[in-house]
């Protein structure tokens, strides 16, 4: 293994990612009650918090292992992936964090590790996207258009539901 291929951005995520990992696995939530306590690490609250996230930066660190240690030939990089992995990484975590869980139950270490170590992936996917040629401005203008041809093709959809209930009459 040559670690010298790696970019600044694939060392964040690779520690990040790590960190992010073992964060899953780690107490978010617990509850001290009559002399007991539980906790509930991320898995126990649900597939969306933690899960998700979870197999977002399993592809991204296999994905870019991948691509710089194997002979496995694959596909270009696509710089906007790692970009959206990397938020929501942290968005869903950060999320639950916000919105915690109902009654008498707080916050544990784990799930504010997640949040902290999903930034950093967050940051390694937008570095990745940079180092990718990815660029703001053009993904600005591309979503701007996708968004453009949704709601061209939602009014197109709508027009021809119409004609065709018009035509029923």
């Amino acid at each position: 293994m040559d670690f010298s291929k790696l970019s600044k951005g694939d060392k964040i995520l690779g520690g990040a990612g790590l960190l992010f990992l073992i964060s899953t696995f780690l107490p978010w939530f617990e509850v001290k009650a009559f002399g007991f306590s539980a906790t509930a690490n991320g898995w126990d609250v649900g597939f969306l918090w933690a899960g998700l996230p979870f197999f977002l930066v399993l592809g991204m660190m296999v994905w870019t292992g991948l691509r710089l240690f194997s002979a496995v030939k694959l596909p270009p990089q696509i710089p906007a992936l790692f970009l959206a992995g990397g938020a929501c990484t942290f968005l869903f975590p950060f999320l639950k964090l916000l919105i915690g869980e109902d009654g008498p139950i707080s916050r544990a270490f784990g799930l504010f590790l997640a949040v902290l170590a999903g930034a950093g992936v967050a940051f390694a996917g937008y570095l990745k996207f940079i180092e990718g040629g990815g660029k703001m401005d053009e993904l600005k203008a591309q979503m701007s258009g996708m968004a453009g041809q949704i709601g061209d093709k939602a009014k197109s959809a709508g027009a021809d539901a119409k004609d065709a209930v018009d035509k029923k009459d």
